[in-house]
């Protein structure tokens, strides 16, 4: 009777905690992923101060482009949303679910953002806004289209 009685708690225990190990890994997995936009959009919006003049680290476009185009490359950033948190876990997200969906259609986006970073940063210190025209313009297709406002 014990052991019955044991199993049928180490059961139920095994039921209730499973969602919450679930609910721990897309919150790890969203984390994650936020972090690696970061550095995604602070590499790219620090190139773009630099470009207005707001920022005079015109030295730092080299490194800033290389930085840029290793953070958008889709093995870290597909690797990075591979994991299907939608509905899932407590930690915020502006992920749209569409992104599972079409996954095809996101994971095209991620390759088109890597080959406009690669260009800008073939130019290094010398890029400029036509380089960098590429980039934003996949950043905004992908927000449009996967992130909510």
């Amino acid at each position: 009777m014990k052991s019955t009685t044991f199993a049928m708690f180490a059961g139920l225990g095994l039921a209730i905690l499973a969602p919450v190990a679930q609910a721990a890994d897309a919150d790890n997995a969203i984390k994650y992923r936020k972090n690696i936009m970061k550095i995604v959009g602070g590499s790219a919006s620090a190139i773009a101060a630099v470009l207005k003049g707001e920022a005079g680290q015109q030295a730092d476009l080299a490194a800033l482009t290389q930085m840029l185009a290793a953070s958008t490359d889709p093995a870290i950033t597909g690797a990075a949303f591979k994991q299907n948190t939608d509905d899932q876990g407590v930690e915020k997200t502006t992920a749209k679910g569409d992104i599972w969906s079409d996954w095809d259609k996101f994971a095209g986006i991620a390759v088109k953002l890597n080959d406009a970073a690669k260009v800008a940063a073939a130019a290094g210190e010398n890029v400029s806004f036509a380089e960098m025209k590429p980039v934003f313009a996949e950043c905004k297709a992908c927000h449009d289209d996967f992130r909510q406002k």
